[in-house]
């Protein structure tokens, strides 16, 4: 199973939630964290320079899946909190 990070999750993750950098560590210490070039798309569309360079930073560390049909044609998995 691959679990891939939303952009919500991602936001509040480099706002410094601490129950979402929880449970990302938690990921990160199983599996490699990835997501979607869709959600790279609107990390770096936001308007903040800061965050922009730290979805940047971020995004450097995961692995990036392209979303394309296929993509889009294949059953959600939910990351559970």
């Amino acid at each position: 199973m691959m679990t891939l990070i939303d952009t919500s999750v991602i936001i509040d993750l480099i706002a410094g939630d601490e129950r979402i950098v929880s449970l990302i560590q938690e990921l990160a210490s199983t599996e490699e964290v990835k997501t979607t070039s869709i959600t790279e798309y609107e990390l770096l569309k936001h308007k903040s320079k800061l965050k922009r360079r730290l979805a940047e930073e971020f995004l450097s560390e995961v692995t990036v899946y392209p979303f394309d049909g296929d993509a889009a044609k294949k059953p959600p998995c939910f990351l559970k909190s």
